[in-house]
């Protein structure tokens, strides 16, 4: 099991919002190794174990990776940190457990938002939660189509890369006691929408964590 990284870098992943990343495990004696984004989870995976892993050769797949880690990913930021959720999920996950000093924690929350800002704003002149979640709304319709009736993106005959990015989303949003429970509830709605995105969560759950609550995140 990969054990947790460094305060340091875990908050950097936290704060981008850029899913999945892989926390590799250390051992007793070494420090614990960063946590490795998800634009390099390729190399890692290909680093790290026997298997060949390849990106799929379908001419779609930038164009709905764009969609994950553009439209879907800014609406999470936004819905983590910048909603009501801040302090339904944010606030349990990410800024209790970083001290016990009031102080340090109003800074980590005000840090945290900060970067949320920043990264939404990269994209666009005002946040406009609407148009957010709006766009993640198409997105994931985009996606259920791109699934159809296949067990996996592309047609591929086992869940590679994108189908981990996609899960990376659809997993905690469909956790409906992540952190204290969604107060804002507009994009996990925009989801539960989406029968054939659901069923692939669930089936990565019953393929790869047999033994986890299907109704509870995997951190």
């Amino acid at each position: 099991m990969s054990e947790v990284a460094g305060k340091e870098s875990m908050f950097k992943n936290y704060a981008s919002g850029v899913l999945p990343f892989i926390l590799p495990a250390s051992t007793e004696t070494s420090k614990p190794p960063p946590p490795v984004p998800s634009a390099k989870l390729q190399r890692w995976a290909m680093n790290n174990t026997k298997e060949v892993v390849e990106e799929p050769g379908d001419l779609r797949y930038e164009a709905y990776l764009s969609l994950l880690d553009h439209r879907i990913r800014r609406a999470w930021l936004y819905s983590i940190y910048l909603s009501s959720n801040a302090t339904s999920i944010a606030e349990p996950l990410y800024i209790l457990p970083t001290s016990a000093n009031p102080f340090v924690r109003l800074a980590t929350a005000s840090d945290l938002r900060r970067a949320a800002e920043n990264e939404i704003l990269k994209f666009s002149a005002i946040i406009d939660a609407e148009e957010l979640y709006r766009q993640a709304e198409e997105a994931f319709e985009a996606l259920e189509t791109a699934l159809g009736e296949d067990l996996w993106f592309f047609g591929a005959e086992k869940p590679g890369l994108f189908d981990a990015s996609v899960f990376s989303y659809t997993h905690l949003l469909m956790d409906d006691s992540l952190g204290n429970g969604w107060t804002d509830t507009r994009l996990r709605e925009a989801l539960l929408k989406r029968s054939h995105l659901i069923s692939h969560r669930d089936r990565i759950v019953a393929s790869h964590f047999p033994f986890s609550n299907p109704g509870k995140s995997l951190q």
